[in-house]
């Protein structure tokens, strides 16, 4: 089955999302997850193994502003307390 890229997982569970097609996936990492999946006798959830320069661009973006609106936060509530 060419969806399955190992005994315990899938390609879809590799997928991130973007619609660009990017949907390569390192041998060596579904090895170790693997190895890992065997050891532990437990599941393992992948929240996605490859994004495209595009997407990943976006999460870095989206985080910065998330730390910068915590620090806003942060600053706030410092000032109130010094009131």
């Amino acid at each position: 089955m060419k969806n399955k890229l190992s005994t315990h997982f899938k390609r879809s569970e590799f997928e991130y999302g973007c619609e660009c097609g990017s949907d390569t996936v390192d041998y060596q990492l579904i090895k170790v997850v693997e190895e890992l999946r065997v050891y532990y006798k437990q599941p393992i959830h992948i929240d996605s193994a490859c994004r495209c320069l595009k997407h990943n661009t976006s999460i870095r973006l989206h985080s910065l502003q998330l730390v910068n609106s915590l620090q806003l936060v942060n600053s706030l509530q410092l000032v109130n307390s010094l009131k």
